[in-house]
């Protein structure tokens, strides 16, 4: 009994050494999470105080892939700027126009236009009433003549912007001649002819127009009638000249086809005589008949003096 005593003593003076162990081990793992958990809670007030809060101006610079559109102007300016130069104005193109006239053998004057600018260009020569048209080249170039109606020799070019340019050449060498013209526009045709020495038509002596640039100067008076004038510009302008001495005579006619485009209507131009370096301005016009005359002629007698119209098949 005293032994059984004796044990059990041990047993619960161990049990309760091991149950005060376990008492005392919690409260140091207690005691202990405690301590370790303490400096938690001042941590963030530590952070907060010891790291201040990055000033708004710092934060920009790390923003990735910004939209320009909510940049400010002022950040953008520099970049469009740079990226884009400024342009200078534009400069309008240097060119210069020279009109040019050299008096030529006949009492032509011949006529030189530099325009860089009109290239390729309907342009339309004025002289004394006399109107015509004419294409620059492609270098904005044209070399022509015109036959002197007056003594003080100016010619005006007029170019498609309605600019103009104009030269001054005396011709006094004109009063040892005299010349008639007939002008008109577009398909009111007209044709000069003009008959030497007695002659009718078809024979030698009738004389019908040539373009200037087929004939090779005009030296002698009354030696051709000259046809003037661009048709294939738009609205031509065309004429007619015949030249002949001062004291000459000749007989004229001026006549007018009957043709699809001119017949049933009234066709108008003008015609200039020019004497003693003056000019005379009288206007044309011709009432054509009805398509069924197609192919006739309506004729002008004598155009100088005394106006006849006369018909013929």
């Amino acid at each position: 009994m005293d032994r059984k005593r004796s044990l059990s003593s041990v047993f619960a003076i161990v049990a309760v050494a091991l149950a005060a162990g376990q008492f005392v081990q919690a409260e140091a793992t207690a005691d202990a999470a405690d301590v370790t958990a303490l400096p938690e809670a001042p941590a963030p007030q530590l952070a907060r105080a010891e790291v201040p809060p990055s000033p708004p101006a710092a934060v920009a610079p790390v923003v990735k892939d910004p939209d320009p559109v909510l940049l400010p102007a002022a950040a953008t300016l520099p970049e469009t700027a740079a990226a884009t130069p400024a342009q200078p104005e534009s400069v309008a193109p240097d060119c210069p126009v020279h009109l040019d006239l050299v008096p030529q053998d006949g009492a032509m004057l011949g006529v030189t236009l530099v325009a860089p600018c009109h290239a390729e260009e309907r342009v339309t020569l004025s002289h004394a009433g006399l109107t015509v048209t004419a294409r620059t080249t492609a270098t904005g170039s044209l070399f022509t003549a015109l036959p002197a109606l007056d003594m003080a020799g100016e010619v005006d070019v007029t170019f498609a912007d309605k600019s103009r340019e104009e030269a001054m050449m005396p011709m006094p060498e004109l009063q040892d001649m005299q010349r008639f013209v007939v002008q008109w526009s577009g398909e009111d045709r007209f044709a000069l002819n003009a008959f030497r020495d007695g002659a009718t038509y078809g024979e030698a002596g009738h004389l019908t127009a040539q373009p200037l640039a087929m004939l090779d100067g005009i030296t002698e008076a009354g030696a051709a009638v000259v046809a003037l004038g661009d048709a294939t510009v738009p609205l031509p302008l065309l004429a007619e000249v015949y030249t002949l001495p001062a004291t000459g005579k000749v007989e004229l006619s001026v006549e007018a086809q009957v043709t699809a485009q001119t017949c049933g209507r009234e066709l108008l131009g003008e015609m200039l005589d020019s004497r003693d370096g003056k000019v005379r301005v009288q206007d044309l016009s011709m009432a054509m008949p009805g398509c069924d005359a197609l192919g006739d002629f309506i004729v002008l007698n004598n155009p100088r003096g005394d106006l006849t119209l006369a018909s013929s098949e």
